[in-house]
């Protein structure tokens, strides 16, 4: 019966040197079992009772050996991750190449030109619009200082209308007087980009301080000409009446300048 306990006892240390258990609970189950080895034999009536109590003490360390180790962890295949690259920027338009004056200044007569309201845009109460102008001839000429302009009605009669040239507005940037160059032979007015070898008017007002006028059309009188030409206030694809200019027809009018690069 001692070989028996010895033998359990030196098992039962065994399990518990490759068990998980904590040093302290290691001594004292060490202690306790070289304590019952020591003592004397158990009563036969104990006997049964202590085997029993070797299976329990024996699954306990199982149980904690197995249960208390981690779970291995379990590695997938490796992922390579490849960078998504972004959409391309788009290549960058190339600048407008502006046309210069050729020789003696030429000034554009009506006949020559033709022209488009191109954009409407507004801003806490402030509005702005752009009118495009193009040389249809097959001579080049050219534009110097600041237009007139003039409200008109569905019937082609004046509305009230009053114009101040200046160098700025609300929308940047200003503008000063400079002579622009139009040559012959140029793309069609488009509202898509600007186009070198033409020349634009911004014009600035409120739509918020009564009272208005909301013009059909606009009588466009370039710099230093007596006449005039004739354009839609609608921009294409734009909704009749989109042009409401308060403060009693207030227009501000900057200089006519050519195409600027976007």
């Amino acid at each position: 019966m001692a070989d028996a306990r010895s033998s359990l006892k030196r098992a039962f240390e065994r399990e518990l040197a490759g068990s998980s258990l904590p040093p302290a609970a290691h001594r004292e189950m060490v202690r306790a079992a070289a304590a019952q080895s020591e003592s004397e034999g158990p009563s036969r009536w104990q006997q049964p009772f202590l085997a029993a109590a070797a299976v329990v003490i024996t699954l306990a360390v199982v149980l904690t050996i197995v249960l208390g180790r981690p779970s291995p962890t379990v590695l997938g295949p490796a992922v390579s991750q490849t960078p998504v690259p972004g959409p391309s920027a788009a290549a960058s338009q190339p600048a407008l190449v502006i046309p210069t004056p050729q020789g003696t200044f030429r000034r554009c007569e009506v006949s020559q030109l033709e022209g488009r309201l191109i954009s409407i845009g507004a801003a806490t109460g402030n509005v702005r619009g752009t009118i495009e102008l193009r040389n249809r001839s097959a001579v080049e000429c050219d534009l110097f200082g600041y237009p007139g302009i003039q409200l008109l009605d569905t019937a082609g009669k004046p509305l009230a209308t009053s114009v101040e040239w200046t160098t700025t507005t609300f929308f940047p940037p200003d503008t000063f007087p400079t002579v622009v160059a139009l040559p012959p032979g140029t793309d069609p007015i488009t509202t898509d980009r600007p186009v070198a070898g033409h020349a634009y008017i911004d014009l600035a007002w409120d739509d918020v301080l009564s009272p208005c006028e909301t013009p059909s059309r606009l009588k466009v009188t370039p710099p230093d000409s007596s006449q005039s030409i004739v354009v839609s206030a609608t921009p294409r694809g734009g909704t009749p009446g989109q042009m409401t200019i308060c403060s009693r027809g207030s227009l501000r009018v900057k200089p006519v300048r050519p195409a600027a690069n976007p």
